[in-house]
């Protein structure tokens, strides 16, 4: 998707900036206009126009300061305060991404996605397998969330497994190779996959605190991971046995790494939560703000997902 739009971006005499932390949106307090955004590092880059696609919450949350907006536009929006209390974010996410020796076809990899939902109930069948997930095992009652007695800094010794809160793990799959024809003439005799499941920030708030790269290191995080790894690769198997003894390299990922790679506050996967509560705001989820040249995208205007999201750039580009 990117090489196929940066070239549109760069002849049009844009430019595109990464690794690069947006700190806030400028206004000019007399007039409400936008004027650029405020980098981490102090630079400042001008512009007349600004197209967030940070979600509603982060915009005027994180982005927009209320002591540079006049106070018609501080009250306009003054009823988003309560939106996150009333709407709540997005579901939170482990992911375990899969390096794998043979190409799709060996493997039996094909274009479409499993869903596996075995919970009959979505919202309190979610939220007691979750906890029930994580009193299953030995790792995470000695090594992690402070189930049970801490019996060991490394913790993970593979018993203790439930194979019935196992079952009912809500699962998705996925193969990007098995999707991408350049795939395998890119990435000769290989294939890539991932597998998804449901998790909560709360259960990681031990390392919260922590970057990066501290819990990398941290013995009692990578217990946890290991932890998702083995039930998560048992599921790649079970839907795809040609994968097992293929596996190169996995590599876990938890709501903090997308906190830290994505900077969603709360490790959520796509900012708010897409529910009845949100349709009493329906009238904030437009491109147009109160703030002049500021614009909104993003797949929370219109419904979830990656099409939604192509949907309000469209939507975005038309105000």
């Amino acid at each position: 998707f990117v090489d196929k739009i940066s070239p549109t971006i760069l002849a049009s005499g844009g430019a595109i900036k990464v690794r690069k932390h947006v700190e806030r949106i400028i206004v000019d307090t007399q007039t409400d206009q936008v004027e650029g955004v405020e980098l981490d590092d102090g630079k400042c880059i001008s512009a007349p126009v600004v197209l967030s696609g940070a979600g509603i919450r982060n915009t005027y949350k994180y982005l927009l300061r209320p002591a540079d907006l006049n106070e018609t536009t501080r009250q306009s929006i003054a009823p988003l305060e309560k939106m996150e209390e009333d709407i709540g974010v997005s579901v939170k996410f482990a992911f375990c991404f899969f390096d794998l020796n043979g190409t799709s076809e060996e493997l039996g990899l094909n274009s479409r996605n499993v869903w596996d939902l075995p919970l009959p109930s979505a919202d309190a069948n979610l939220q007691d397998f979750l906890q029930s997930f994580l009193q299953s095992g030995c790792t995470m009652q000695t090594c992690t969330m402070g189930v049970g007695e801490k019996k060991s800094e490394e913790g993970y010794d593979g018993q203790g497994r439930n194979a019935g809160v196992q079952r009912r793990m809500p699962i998705f799959i996925s193969s990007l190779s098995a999707k991408d024809p350049s795939y395998n003439e890119r990435f000769p005799g290989k294939s890539a996959a991932v597998v998804i499941t449901y998790s909560r920030t709360e259960d990681f708030d031990k390392w919260s605190d922590m970057n990066h790269r501290a819990r990398r290191k941290s013995s009692t995080y990578n217990s946890v991971k290991e932890y998702y790894r083995e039930i998560l690769t048992e599921h790649l198997h079970r839907h795809f046995p040609q994968t097992r003894g293929r596996v190169l390299h996995s590599e876990v990922a938890t709501p903090l790494t997308t906190k830290s790679f994505l900077n969603a506050p709360d490790g959520e996967f796509r900012g708010l939560d897409e529910n009845v509560a949100k349709a009493s705001y329906h009238a904030h989820f437009e491109p147009e703000t109160p703030v002049r040249g500021l614009y909104l995208c993003g797949q929370e205007l219109t419904m979830l997902g990656v099409f939604s999201a192509l949907q309000a750039g469209v939507l975005a580009a038309s105000a």
